[in-house]
């Protein structure tokens, strides 16, 4: 990831109320990116199964 503290500190200088938009950025990008890693790990985790017709005995 590219950033670093300076990032932080212009995105507080810019944002008309940092103390309550900087926190709801941090929990909605943490969230997009749990559901983005966790939902694409769906098709690779069960695509032996229904695409090709895989099954343990």
């Amino acid at each position: 990831m590219i950033g670093g503290p300076e990032y932080i500190s212009v995105t507080v200088g810019e944002v008309l109320n940092p103390r309550h938009t900087l926190p709801q950025a941090f929990h909605s990008t943490f969230l997009r990116l749990l559901v983005f890693f966790v939902l694409g790990t769906f098709p690779l985790v069960f695509s032996p199964v229904f695409l090709f017709g895989a099954r343990e005995n």
